[in-house]
């Protein structure tokens, strides 16, 4: 079974991976079965060569024409955004995806365990999606699935049409239930959740909590084996813990071993059990600082219109049991804080 992961990142000229980034490397690369292409216009001179890891460079404009050759319409064509064009890699990428059975998206905030421990009973199904977040997604690489993103959304007054999303720099999250989630959903398509798996550590939290899972976690990674440990002592396999928005601190000696830690907010070859890290006591603040001002920007980028799309989705969702409310409620009203903001809160 042959998989094929891109991760894309294109950045203004000077422009870098994160600080962690030869740690996302040594994850994947300990992932040998599976190959990871990094489209991007950054100097990667300077990282380790790995078997697995194929550097694709091109620069942001040559990327964002490929797309755009695809879609018949230009594109806004913002950094950030980048993220939400990973839908149409099947067919950018078409060449290179000739001899894989699975291509997927992934990003560079993670890192993984075995893989191939948690996907292979899917994979063994032959089932379609596995996975139904951008950070980790596998997709059957057929010409069905390649052209998903095209299927027009049926019995919605304002459905996220390709137009409306990818014509503003604002992130309407496409590529997950709100857009391509609903394509499948009508499709007939099953996605296969993830969830159990994956340590989705919060970003507006001081330790490292998770969506779906009580308890504050830390974590070992250890010879492509990636273990998280909750202050009550419980231990639990992962396929992936994902960092969202967090800045990790790192000192080079950890990335040489074959075993590191992760605690709030450190990557460390040293580690004495659950620890909290002082240098974030400020992160609730700064995150909801943060989300306000992005709450203004969103209004003036989609107005009401916007607004409207995203209520529709919602209620979309919520009735037909997509995303990740079948999972936890609480996610859900993530959803219903993201239609505050267009409204813009009043704080």
């Amino acid at each position: 079974m042959k998989i094929a992961m891109f991760a894309p990142m294109f950045l203004p000229p000077g422009g870098t991976f994160n600080n962690y980034f030869e740690y996302w490397q040594k994850s994947a690369a300990s992932n040998c079965k599976i190959d990871f292409f990094v489209p991007t216009n950054i100097d990667t001179r300077r990282y380790k060569d790995y078997s697995n890891i194929h550097f694709i460079s091109m620069t942001d404009e040559e990327f964002w024409e490929k797309i755009e050759a695809v879609l018949g319409f230009r594109i806004a064509r913002g950094y950030y955004k980048t993220a939400e064009l990973r839908p149409f890699f099947g067919i950018v990428f078409k060449d290179i995806l000739k001899d894989y059975d699975y291509w997927g998206s992934t990003e560079f905030d993670v890192i993984y365990g075995d893989i191939f421990h948690f996907v292979q009973p899917y994979l063994d199904q032959g089932e379609k999606i596995i996975g139904k977040h951008d950070f980790f997604r596998l997709i059957k690489n057929t010409d069905e699935m390649r052209e998903m993103p095209f299927r027009k959304v049926t019995g919605m007054s304002y459905p996220l049409t390709l137009e409306k999303a990818f014509s503003t720099n604002f992130c309407w999250y496409f590529g997950e239930f709100r857009g391509m989630g609903i394509r499948y959903f009508q499709a007939g398509v099953h996605e296969v959740s993830l969830n159990d798996y994956l340590a989705q550590v919060k970003p507006g939290n001081t330790f490292f909590e998770c969506n779906f899972m009580p308890g504050k976690w830390n974590f070992k990674w250890n010879n492509g084996k990636l273990i998280g440990n909750d202050e009550k002592g419980n231990e639990k396999e992962f396929l992936l813990a994902h960092f969202q928005k967090r800045k990790l601190e790192t000192s080079e000696s950890s990335c040489d071993g074959n075993v590191f830690y992760i605690i709030p907010n450190e990557i460390t070859s040293l580690c004495d059990g659950y620890q909290y890290c002082e240098k974030s006591i400020l992160y609730n603040l700064k995150w909801k600082n943060r989300v306000y001002k992005n709450a203004i920007k969103d209004q003036r980028l989609v107005g009401d219109e916007g607004r409207r799309i995203w209520e529709e989705i919602y209620a979309y969702c919520k009735q037909n049991g997509l995303g990740d409310f079948e999972d936890n409620n609480s996610a859900g009203r993530r959803i219903k804080d993201i239609i505050k903001r267009m409204l813009i809160w009043k704080l």
